[in-house]
């Protein structure tokens, strides 16, 4: 019930109403004095960055608790390399045909690079047998590859170059790179005599390495000294014939040659008085 009302308009009394007020404003004590508070309330989340009582942000050190990295206080550790450096040129160009067999590849980058950083690992080059071994050497920013023998004809290669290449601890290559090329086809040169006198030529033989063994039965001079085997030998590496070398027997009949992949050469004939065999090492 409502008490009587004052001239003024004020109540002098409360009932039911004024008991009803009373339990809002306790009630409202209660949301906001204590509990889950949304901010600042004990054991509450804060979603503001860096802020005490929230998550710290990614990438935070002890030197900035809960905020972004700074350069002072970290916790000490060595610094991750960044990206930075990038290859502006490459010698042969990607894609490239008919390159030149002599295996010289030249990667310039787009700033000097840290001599240590380029090795057989960080700078590949693979063709059709695996890797190529070869040399590295390093001035400024041109890193320059030199192959160990003559690449192979018409052969795909391929350069990889990994980001531990780098220009200081700091800055490394932005991302891995790779190229390819492709090397000349043979040609073949001009013709060159090996023996001035008739010949029966034997089987040539050669190896992996590119040196050939070429053979030949031919007569001596005079008739009656009867014949001999003849041999020259192809050095790849001088890309010429050595002189002419005889073993010399009585009328050798059919020489046969063999060879294995490291150049070893047998050379196997007969004559009237059996079979007979000599080896090139």
């Amino acid at each position: 019930m409502l008490g009587p009302l004052t001239r003024d308009g004020r109540v002098r009394y409360f009932g039911l109403l004024g008991l009803l007020v009373a339990w809002s404003c306790s009630a409202s004590d209660r949301d906001f004095g204590g509990g889950d508070a949304p901010l600042g309330g004990a054991g509450g989340e804060r979603d503001i960055e860096g802020l005490p009582g929230g998550e710290p942000a990614r990438g935070g050190t002890n030197g900035s608790p809960g905020g972004r990295p700074t350069q002072e206080g970290g916790d000490g550790g060595a610094q991750e390399p960044v990206a930075g450096l990038s290859v502006v040129a490459t010698t042969p160009k990607d894609e490239a045909m008919a390159v030149e067999r002599d295996g010289v590849v030249v990667v310039t980058f787009s700033a000097d690079v840290d001599t240590a950083t380029v090795t057989n690992e960080s700078f590949k080059v693979d063709g059709p047998e695996g890797p190529v071994t070869g040399k590295l050497d390093v001035s400024g920013a041109k890193v320059t590859f030199t192959a160990s023998q003559p690449l192979a004809l018409l052969a795909d290669y391929n350069v990889t170059l990994s980001t531990d290449i780098r220009t200081d601890p700091t800055t490394a290559l932005d991302q891995a790179y790779a190229f390819t090329f492709q090397t000349r086809d043979g040609v073949f040169r001009t013709p060159e005599r090996l023996t001035t006198r008739p010949a029966y030529l034997n089987q040539p033989v050669g190896n992996r390495a590119g040196h050939v063994v070429a053979s030949w039965t031919d007569k001596l001079s005079p008739a009656s000294n009867g014949s001999s085997i003849t041999w020259r030998r192809f050095d790849h590496s001088g890309s010429d014939w050595s002189e002419p070398q005889q073993i010399k027997d009585q009328d050798p009949y059919a020489p046969l040659s063999t060879s294995d992949g490291a150049g070893n050469v047998m050379l196997v004939w007969s004559n009237s008085l059996g079979v007979w065999a000599s080896r090139f090492e």
